[in-house]
């Protein structure tokens, strides 16, 4: 609720909590899950290298446990966390992990954000005929959500690509 709010210190201290409370009592998907909520939290504070390292125990705890939507959700954390660190091929990799998971899961909502960032990963790596797919998949599937705003944004993305660079206009 409190990130809903956008109060994402209030958010990141109960997870924090929570990280010690699950941890103290010894269920380790739970545990796994606190530890993505930490590592989310604190990179959406700026805390990047605090987030990597408890979105990578998340992760691990969640493979070690089978836990495949955990794993796609902290897959998601980790290209978040990548694109934002400027570590762009790394954030292919994860972004790329956790939409093959979200299929394999039915988990169709989630789906397109992760493409839409998988595009703006390979746009920053140079790669516009990788980003242009990403974006059109990420299009489609906001369009056949009825999720207008975000179809919007992903729709000036790709126009924005196809814009001529200066050196093109003559």
């Amino acid at each position: 609720m409190l990130a809903r709010q956008d109060e994402d210190v209030p958010a990141l201290l109960h997870a924090r909590e929570a990280l010690v409370l699950l941890r103290e009592v010894g269920n380790p998907v739970m545990t796994a899950e606190a530890l993505n909520l930490v590592g989310w939290y604190s990179a959406q504070l700026g805390r990047y290298e605090e987030a990597r390292r408890h979105c990578e125990a998340a992760l691990s705890g969640y493979e070690r446990h089978q836990d495949r939507a955990g794993s796609a959700y902290t897959c998601d954390s980790l290209g978040y966390i990548a694109l934002h660190t400027e570590r762009y091929a790394d954030a292919v990799s994860y972004y790329g992990r956790a939409i093959a998971l979200f299929r394999v899961l039915g988990h169709t909502y989630l789906e397109p954000a992760a493409l839409d960032s998988l595009g703006d990963a390979h746009a920053a790596l140079g790669e516009p005929r990788q980003a242009q797919q990403a974006w059109e998949q990420a299009l489609t599937m906001y369009e056949e959500q009825h999720r207008g705003p975000e179809a919007s944004a992903t729709r000036h993305r790709i126009l924005g690509l196809a814009q001529p660079t200066g050196a093109d206009r003559r």
